[in-house]
C-alpha cells in the first residue's frame, strides 16, 4: 500500500515536471516585443547619405523584380530615408 502511495506520487511528480516543461518552451517561443516596438529597434548601420549611426528600421521598399523587398532605414539625425539590401 505505501508502495502504490510512493508510486503515484512519483507520477504526479513526473507529470508536473513534464507540464513545467512544457510552459517554459511555450514562453520561450512566445514574442516578447510588439510589432511597433522591432520596426523601431536601432540597428547598426551608418546612414548612407551624413554617415551617422543612429539609423531605425522604418518598412521595407518596393517589391524588386525577384519578389523580394529591401530594408528600410530612417537616420534619426538627419531624417532620410534609404534602402539597405
Amino acid at each position: 500500500m505505501a508502495s502504490e502511495r510512493l508510486k503515484c506520487l512519483l507520477d504526479a511528480i513526473a507529470k508536473f515536471d513534464a507540464w513545467e516543461e512544457a510552459q517554459q518552451k511555450q514562453a520561450e517561443l512566445q514574442p516578447t516585443d510588439s510589432q511597433e516596438e522591432i520596426s523601431q529597434k536601432v540597428i547598426s548601420l551608418d546612414c548612407p547619405k551624413c554617415g551617422s549611426g543612429q539609423t531605425i528600421r522604418s518598412g521595407k521598399g518596393k517589391p524588386r523584380k525577384d519578389g523580394t523587398r529591401l530594408q528600410r532605414i530612417l537616420c534619426k539625425d538627419c531624417g532620410r530615408t534609404s534602402l539597405i539590401g
